[in-house]
């Protein structure tokens, strides 16, 4: 899984709950093994066996889900 990007979909409890961005694989990440930064939406990646979150991959998601937003509200008006 090195190098694998991950979306932060939820947290329950002390575990995150994340969709592998390649394979759209589930798996749970204990949150201590995160930067303490994180929030779900963020996009993290395991770089030499620690995680890191990707500003940069995060922002380009949250745009592309307000585009997405917003066409569909231009499709229904």
């Amino acid at each position: 899984m090195e190098n694998n990007k991950f979306s932060i979909d939820r947290f329950e409890g002390k575990i995150a709950v994340c969709e592998e961005l390649n394979t759209r694989k589930i798996i749970d990440i204990n949150i201590e093994l995160l930067p303490s930064n994180c929030k779900e939406g963020d996009i993290i990646v395991l770089k030499n066996g620690k995680y890191e979150k990707d500003i940069e991959a995060t922002q380009n998601e949250k745009e592309e889900i307000s585009s997405m937003v917003n066409n569909l509200f231009k499709k229904n008006n």
